[in-house]
């Protein structure tokens, strides 16, 4: 989250951006029915926003949980309810090339949510 441990990760990579981040963070939607499953997923977001993690074309390839009643909703909605603005994606220069959802339960269904780097 901090600036210097994303400079840290880019460290890893000579100091140039990466092709693709691939993310699977935990969540603790098993665990605790009340957490927040955006959390995670807007701290990426945002690092992107902070330093160029990834280079122009670039992807960033995220899991989320999400309710399975949500899923019937645009995927500009999707995106707010996760409080992805578009003015936050628009700093990160990222934007939206596929949703596919993965239903878990009558509850819980996962995302696969593909952003590019323009």
């Amino acid at each position: 989250r901090d600036p210097q441990t994303l400079q840290s990760v880019l460290d890893t990579n000579n100091g140039k951006p990466f092709d693709i981040i691939l993310a699977d963070p935990p969540y603790g939607k098993r665990e605790r029915k009340d957490s927040d499953a955006a959390e995670p997923l807007y701290d990426i977001v945002r690092s992107c926003s902070k330093l160029p993690l990834l280079k122009s074309g670039g992807r960033l390839v995220v899991f989320v949980p999400i309710e399975t009643a949500l899923l019937n909703l645009q995927a500009d909605e999707v995106l707010s309810n996760l409080h992805l603005t578009p003015s936050l994606l628009a700093s990160a220069q990222l934007s939206l090339c596929e949703m596919v959802s993965q239903r878990l339960n009558a509850h819980i269904s996962r995302l696969l949510l593909v952003f590019e780097r323009t």
